[in-house]
């Protein structure tokens, strides 16, 4: 990742606004950034209880947080940990609208009759 970044700044209510390329690393993918954040609980990722106290990468991107399709989630998943949006040190979010994957937490899979680029990444560190 080149450059400098000046850092996220809490906003109203404890948000954050995001600029890739200024304030947070930008992608090579089309409106993806990178964000480093500690994950403490959330309830919008599968199998939160088990993904607690760590330090974290995640891909975001632009439209609605989504930054590649649910095959391309699933071919990054598979080629650096598991293939499962679920378990493993990368993992996926639980999409209502479009989903990135199914949403039987236990057995999720990516969803591929999805076209958009709905998923959002989260490396474990």
């Amino acid at each position: 990742v080149e450059g400098s970044y000046t850092g996220k700044s809490a906003g109203a209510s404890g948000t954050y606004t995001t600029m890739p390329g200024e304030n947070v690393a930008k992608a090579r993918m089309s409106s993806a950034f990178f964000d480093f954040a500690y994950i403490f609980t959330s309830p919008t990722v599968f199998n939160s209880a088990s993904k607690t106290d760590a330090n974290a990468v995640n891909i975001y991107g632009s439209s609605a947080y989504g930054a590649m399709t649910p095959e391309e989630a699933w071919n990054t998943d598979t080629k650096l940990d598991d293939g499962s949006p679920v378990y493993g040190s990368m993992y996926t979010t639980i999409r209502t609208v479009i989903p990135c994957a199914t949403s039987d937490a236990a057995n999720a899979t990516y969803d591929f009759t999805q076209a958009a680029k709905n998923c959002m990444l989260v490396f474990l560190m």
